[in-house]
């Protein structure tokens, strides 16, 4: 037992230096971003992501910075590539949004937006205002409330109709919970990018020898269907889809 509490001292001990250390690396970092010696601002920021990745942890302020501090350097793909990243962990704060829309008017390629009806809308900001755990933890809380509530109706010692209400609610709010923990899935997971080459071909099939479609140009965000031999199956909003080199996108 003495040995477990001694490991837990160490093991917050280290947690705890090491959060100190980020933080102290982060208010230089900004220190530096507001004296606008951005160059040196984004070498730390990048120190601290390394630190981050190590511990496999994600941070909103450190992503949001990274995008503002690109921006300032005038390289518009990684500065966007960053501000995606951060609006998967707040979709709705008002300064990300408004610099990415500042990004996308920048943009050669104009990206066309697909109109959503009231109701796509509000489904839409229904589920981003939940995380994934709280979604699960409620799917998984409905699903035994309806495990019990079909127990009770078996057994038949309880109102049938009651049993009949009560089972109707659950298993909608069961249903509602399943179908939003499977849209903020899709939000958070499915995978996106970013094209980072100044212009990039997009071909028909997943090689050079195939016909160019269109072209895309840097900064703009694509949706990523599949990989095959160093190529992503990519699509856009409006429908426009094709082959592009890998190397020339960027993840996220």
């Amino acid at each position: 037992m003495r040995k477990i509490l001694v490991s837990a001292f160490f093991i917050f001990s280290f947690l705890m230096v090491f959060a100190g250390d980020i933080n102290a690396d982060f208010q230089k970092a900004n220190k530096l971003y507001t004296e606008k010696k951005y160059n040196e601002a984004l070498k730390l920021y990048k120190k601290i992501e390394e630190k981050l990745k190590k511990g496999n942890k994600h941070s909103f302020k450190l992503n949001y910075n990274l995008g503002c501090v690109y921006y300032r350097l005038n390289e518009i793909a990684p500065s966007r590539y960053y501000f995606e990243k951060a609006k998967k962990i707040k979709p709705f704060d008002k300064d990300l949004l408004k610099n990415i829309s500042l990004i996308k008017k920048s943009l050669k390629d104009g990206e066309k937006e697909i109109q959503k009806g009231v109701f796509l809308k509000f489904y839409e900001k229904l589920y981003l205002s939940f995380s994934l755990n709280t979604l699960t933890f409620l799917s998984i809380f409905f699903f035994l409330i309806l495990f019990l509530f079909v127990a009770m109706f078996v057994s038949g010692r309880f109102d049938k109709k009651k049993m009949y209400y009560g089972m109707g609610i659950t298993l909608f709010l069961f249903l509602l919970t399943s179908v939003m923990f499977y849209s903020r899935y899709k939000f958070t997971f499915a995978p996106k990018a970013i094209v980072f080459e100044k212009e990039a071909d997009v071909f028909s099939e997943p090689n050079t020898s195939s016909t160019v479609l269109f072209k895309l140009h840097e900064g703009t965000k694509v949706s990523v269907e599949e990989e095959l031999n160093g190529y992503s199956h990519i699509s856009l909003p409006d429908g426009l889809n094709g082959w592009i080199d890998s190397r020339n996108i960027k993840e996220f």
